[in-house]
């Protein structure tokens, strides 16, 4: 059977996956289960006898191990916390973007 769970503002975050389902029931909905993945950026548990696993869209993925990468070291994690709370204090500035021309050489 398909749980899914009513607080949905927390999707992807470390806690549980906002839906579960058995792999015999996932088995013959696997492209909805993907679409649902993709679509509402939800993480699905597939649930077996042997453990389970987490379907999910490529996109939050790679967005979650973007992050475990910049929080993975203290100088960097703190760095970014402190410009999160500058952002919350109104401690912004406006730049202009650079833009680098960068030719390649023929080889």
């Amino acid at each position: 059977m398909i749980e899914e769970k009513r607080n949905r503002q927390h999707r992807y975050s470390l806690g549980a996956p906002a839906m579960a389902i058995e792999v015999r029931a996932a088995l013959p909905s696997i492209r909805d289960l993907i679409d649902k993945a993709i679509v509402d950026r939800i993480a699905v548990e597939i649930v077996t006898d042997r453990g389970n696993a987490i379907l999910g869209s490529s996109a939050e993925y790679a967005s979650m191990t973007e992050t475990r990468y910049l929080l993975s070291t203290p100088a960097n994690a703190m760095h970014l916390f402190e410009s999160i709370e500058q952002v919350r204090r109104g401690e912004i500035e406006d730049h202009e973007l650079v833009t680098l021309d960068v030719q390649q050489s023929s080889g």
